[in-house]
């Protein structure tokens, strides 16, 4: 795998209750993750819905507070 030009890769990983981002070095070792929940909206029993631009949102967010943990 090639690593990009800062060394680090962002992963996300988007989940029923939240986004979690990590922020991994070449060698693969989480140097940094942040959590951030997302609202659960229950229109009917056994169902559940998310608003699309509160999960965009919380993308950004913890990726924006993954760069600023680790500027070179």
């Amino acid at each position: 795998m090639l690593m990009p030009p800062s060394g680090y890769i962002l992963a996300i990983d988007q989940g029923t209750t939240g986004t979690t981002a990590l922020l991994v070095d070449g060698s693969g070792r989480v140097v940094w993750q942040a959590y951030q929940e997302i609202t659960q909206i229950y229109p009917q029993p056994g169902w559940v819905e998310h608003n699309p631009n509160e999960i965009f949102d919380s993308v950004m967010e913890t990726g924006r507070r993954a760069a600023r943990s680790h500027r070179d």
